[in-house]
């Protein structure tokens, strides 16, 4: 069974890339240039991706080296221990163009999701100006079973009221 929710945190909306999308990202930063690991890290972020650890980033090199779809090789360390450097295969570049299809498929279902939030933003909109206008011309609500008071006005003196005795 699974473990209750906290209350009013049933949907978490928050900035985060779809789920893996950081696979076609890597082979696709890749194909520009071979890098290293640390390297990828940094490029994600430029790329709008937000934190990214290198933990994950170097499980998800390491799934697509056992696919086949990129190579490692070792470099010289500057420090430290010993760095790899990760290029794309031509089974890697096959792969990134079947990726991409699909992220343009995607792009197309949110480009549609966002002109419809559009559309029924504005009409929102203009329905909410127009209950607005019609509350203005309606004037303030009337109390049901009040009538008119009469002899009641404004004192001019104290901003408080006077009765005027009946005439």
């Amino acid at each position: 069974m699974d473990a209750p929710r906290p209350a009013g945190r049933r949907c978490n909306v928050r900035h985060a890339p779809p789920r893996h999308f950081l696979y076609p990202t890597l082979l696709l930063l890749l194909t520009e240039q071979p890098r290293h690991g640390y390297g990828l890290v940094d490029a994600l972020l430029n790329l709008g991706f937000g934190q990214v650890d290198r933990p994950t980033v170097y499980r998800a090199l390491a799934d697509l080296e056992g696919d086949g779809l990129l190579r490692s090789c070792t470099a010289a360390p500057t420090a430290g221990s010993t760095r790899y450097v990760y290029s794309v295969t031509a089974k890697g570049t096959e792969t990134l163009d079947t990726w991409m299809a699909v992220v343009r498929k995607q792009r197309e279902c949110l480009e549609l999701v966002l002109t419809r939030y559009v559309q029924a933003s504005a009409s929102a909109r203009v329905a909410a100006q127009r209950r607005l206008r019609l509350d203005e011309l309606a004037g303030p609500p009337e109390i049901e079973g009040a009538g008119p008071v009469r002899g009641l006005e404004p004192d001019d003196l104290g901003g408080g009221l006077h009765v005027d005795a009946p005439r």
